[in-house]
């Protein structure tokens, strides 16, 4: 097994991946955890350059989602639209996480970040299902869903760019990053938030109950994972 994965990350030694195990010319033991990131990001890459074409109509499905209401709608009903949009979503995570690692947002170890990430998708789907299990309509939470996934598609996309420069470009100014970064997460969550509230409103369901809803199930749960992901943050 050691064998291979000094075999699969051998060609990357030196890289922009392993950058923070490089100390002047001298290139530190890798341990096995990063011996398997290496792997695991390139294999990433591998899928990724595979199905880039349906990630990108993932992306800009996505794009179309949060613009408008009803281009969400048909999106939502196009089937390979869909598919597409929750394509990039898988996709984007893991390269999401490695960003906000190795650009120094969070001082979390790579694998720690994407549990984090992963954990908080994870909550999200479950509250959709269990508040659409106990209103009894699912189809509004099912809705809700698609366009919160939408969303944060657009917002990890345009992220990573900016996240990738810092790693590559250290020479940035990283205030400048730090203000487009809130930006893009701001009107993407506030674009979400006002979708919501009209697929509430037309479901039947009251602003209190949405707004309850909105601070329980939305913002709560986004603040505990930024507060993790950003404690001991550089």
């Amino acid at each position: 097994m050691m064998n291979l994965l000094d075999m699969a990350v051998e060609p990357w030694e030196g890289s922009m991946l392993v950058l923070k195990n490089v100390t002047g010319t001298t290139v530190a033991v890798q341990s096995l955890s990063d011996k398997i990131l290496i792997l695991c990001v390139v294999l990433c890459l591998a899928v990724l350059v595979f199905f880039f074409k349906i990630y990108m109509e993932g992306v800009i499905s996505s794009a179309q989602t949060c613009m408008s209401y009803n281009r969400a709608s048909e999106t939502f009903n196009n089937k390979r639209a869909i598919n597409s949009m929750y394509l990039a979503f898988v996709l984007s995570v893991p390269f999401y996480a490695l960003a906000i690692s190795r650009s120094g947002v969070s001082a979390m170890k790579e694998w720690w970040v994407l549990v984090t990430i992963s954990l908080f998708f994870i909550f999200r789907h479950l509250a959709y299902v269990t508040a659409g299990w106990l209103t009894a309509k699912k189809e509004p939470f099912k809705v809700l869903e698609n366009t919160a996934t939408g969303c944060f598609v657009l917002i990890m996309s345009l992220s990573i760019l900016a996240l990738a420069a810092v790693e590559l470009f250290p020479s940035i100014d990283r205030n400048r990053v730090a203000i487009y970064l809130a930006t893009v997460y701001g009107i993407g969550i506030l674009v979400y938030f006002a979708r919501s509230f009209k697929i509430f409103g037309l479901s039947g369901f009251s602003i209190i109950f949405w707004f309850l809803y909105l601070c329980s199930l939305e913002i709560l749960p986004m603040c505990v994972a930024g507060k993790v992901l950003l404690t001991n943050g550089h």
